[in-house]
């Protein structure tokens, strides 16, 4: 069942990934240094302000749609969430408008400003309406409304770049535009349209207990991912968060959508059979999400190392490629020890309903990063970001998993780890030793080698029953 989740996920996110990746490969040709930067950062204030601010509600549905669906109080708890969204779109819009007319906000910043506030709403929507589908198992509903948006959302945010000359804020624009049409898209199908009274507020306050620790984890997780752009700004200058932004955006969409793809599809399973079946069903679930996740980072993680030079030749505009490419293996590194901390890890805390230790996890790490960054930026550039963020993220992953021991037992999957990983290592030396050129010819050779090696890997080591998966779809054909 795993797999055939995780299968129907991969499409749309290998969709949502070539999406952005041709966002960022145009978006670094159109914009300016400059203005790619500005549009780095409106897109961290988007993470850092946005993503806390819904995440909550994101959180409750997650975890607990399936205990209101076995009370037969889904629709109860569906209606809270709706007037959670409301009333944190409601205040998200009167501190946009507050600010940006309060003289706090210069003249030049405030169209991306607006665009930031428009796109944080129309975003959590469409979200909390993903999840709601994800959780209930709509599986085919909720990766066609993934892909409409993607594509939606290059295709806008390129229109209002290039043919109305938005700039930044055109950008974030199309994200605002895109969620917009698929909300209203999916109108018939909407789970917000029951008119069922909201949860009790004893109910509602267990919830809260476990999601609001949730929402200050994900702050503290956008600080630690992100927040050193301003600290780039701050200390450099807006292109130089460009250049910084351009392969930490390249790396996070390739290796955090790989981790989405095991997360969504898993979790909804792992807590269902932890709810009907216990620990130890819901632990072996635990181990086959474990498999495909280091199947699915181990060769994208050394594929975006070994073809740095053709990656950042083809998919960044020139004026930010000579120093992506030193930053990407760094980024690409640290994104990996993020999304096992965050998209892994965390699941035992959620399982045990102890979201609030994993705060002790991720605020060392943040302020690790921090004070790597102010006391190296000054002195090493661009480039000691990159050290400081891989050693905070690190130190993340490393006490996520000291401290979610004790609460569940998180399977750890050091051996298939270590057969997928010397294919790959293998892989990687070779692209290595053909010098690939810079094209699409280089970049598609490239990437097939590692398919080969690693995707033999996986069938030798037999990740998550796939033998067994392919064996039966043959033998059904």
């Amino acid at each position: 069942m795993l797999l055939r989740h995780a299968s129907g996920y991969f499409i749309s996110t290998v969709i949502q990934l070539l999406s952005s990746v041709l966002l960022l490969a145009l978006l670094t040709r159109f914009l300016s240094p400059d203005e790619y930067g500005r549009y780095a950062l409106g897109m961290t204030v988007l993470q850092v302000a946005g993503g806390p601010l819904f995440h909550w509600i994101r959180a409750i549905v997650g975890r607990f749609l399936v205990n209101a669906d076995l009370g037969g109080r889904r629709a109860n708890l569906i209606a809270t969430a709706r007037n959670g969204m409301v009333g944190c779109a409601l205040a998200s819009v009167i501190l946009t408008v507050g600010l940006r007319y309060s003289g706090l906000i210069d003249k030049g910043s405030a169209a991306l400003f607006l665009a930031i506030g428009s796109a944080m709403v129309t975003q959590a929507f469409f979200q909390i309406e993903t999840d709601i589908h994800r959780a209930e198992l709509r599986l085919e509903r909720c990766a066609a409304l993934l892909i409409i948006q993607s594509v939606l959302g290059v295709a806008l945010a390129l229109l209002f770049v290039i043919v109305l000359h938005l700039d930044a804020a055109g950008a974030l624009y199309g994200i605002t535009a895109s969620c917009l049409i698929c909300l209203i898209g999916d109108i018939r199908h909407s789970p917000f349209l029951t008119g069922a009274p909201r949860l009790d507020w004893p109910e509602l306050r267990t919830m809260l207990a476990y999601a609001l620790p949730l929402t200050g984890i994900m702050g503290l997780e956008m600080i630690l991912q992100s927040g050193d752009r301003f600290i780039i700004a701050g200390l450099l200058s807006d292109d130089a968060v460009g250049a910084y932004a351009a392969p930490q955006i390249l790396a996070s969409r390739a290796i955090q959508n790989l981790c989405v793809v095991v997360a969504s599809s898993s979790l909804p399973l792992i807590i269902a059979t932890y709810e009907r079946e216990g620990a130890a069903a819901a632990r072996a679930r635990y181990a086959q999400a474990g498999e495909l996740m280091m199947v699915a980072l181990i060769p994208t993680t050394v594929t975006l190392i070994a073809l740095a030079r053709p990656i950042t030749d083809l998919l960044i505009g020139p004026a930010l490629r000579d120093q992506a490419r030193q930053i990407l293996p760094l980024v690409a590194v640290a994104t990996v020890f993020n999304g096992l901390a965050s998209h892994y890890l965390a699941h035992g805390f959620q399982i045990a309903r102890r979201t609030a230790l994993e705060i002790w996890a991720i605020l060392p790490a943040a302020a690790l990063g921090v004070v790597m960054d102010f006391a190296l930026i000054p002195r090493y550039g661009v480039m000691a970001a990159g050290y400081a963020l891989l050693s905070a993220q690190f130190v993340y992953a490393l006490l996520s998993w000291l401290l979610v021991r004790p609460l569940f037992d998180v399977p750890v999957p050091a051996w298939i780890s270590a057969q997928i990983l010397l294919p790959s290592l293998a892989a990687g030396g070779l692209i290595a030793l053909l010098g690939l050129p810079s094209s699409v010819a280089g970049l598609s050779a490239g990437v097939a080698i590692m398919a080969l090696f690693a995707g033999s890997g996986a069938l030798l080591a037999n990740v998550a029953g796939i033998r067994q998966a392919l064996t039966q779809r043959w033998k059904s054909a």
